[in-house]
């Protein structure tokens, strides 16, 4: 009867060895997995960043050139608007003249 015993208990024993044979080697695959899934979304991520720098450089300088056509604009209507200052400044003095002239005809 001992023996049996004994044959039931190393097939207990050798049983839960297979099991922690088998759990460790799940866990191991487990772990590849895991390492193998975080190098994965680790390049995604680079990935993704490197494109979000490429388009945030590529805004960058479609604003500095848009920046720079809003400027010369700016200033095309600045001189415009100098010009027009001028010319009415001028027109302004030539019909006091004609005024001042006038006058002195009417009372001399």
């Amino acid at each position: 009867m001992e023996t049996s015993i004994n044959d039931k208990i190393h097939e207990k024993i050798n049983g839960w060895l297979n099991k922690l044979d088998h759990f460790q080697l799940q866990l191991s695959l487990g772990k590849m997995e895991a390492k193998d899934e975080y190098a994965k979304q680790k390049k995604m991520l680079h990935d993704s960043l490197h494109q979000y720098i490429q388009t945030a450089e590529h805004f960058e300088h479609v604003a500095e050139s848009k920046v720079a056509a809003i400027k010369q604009s700016l200033n095309d209507l600045k001189n415009e608007f100098q010009k027009d200052e001028e010319a009415t400044e001028k027109t302004i003095k030539e019909h006091k003249d004609s005024v001042v002239k006038l006058i002195e005809k009417v009372a001399p």
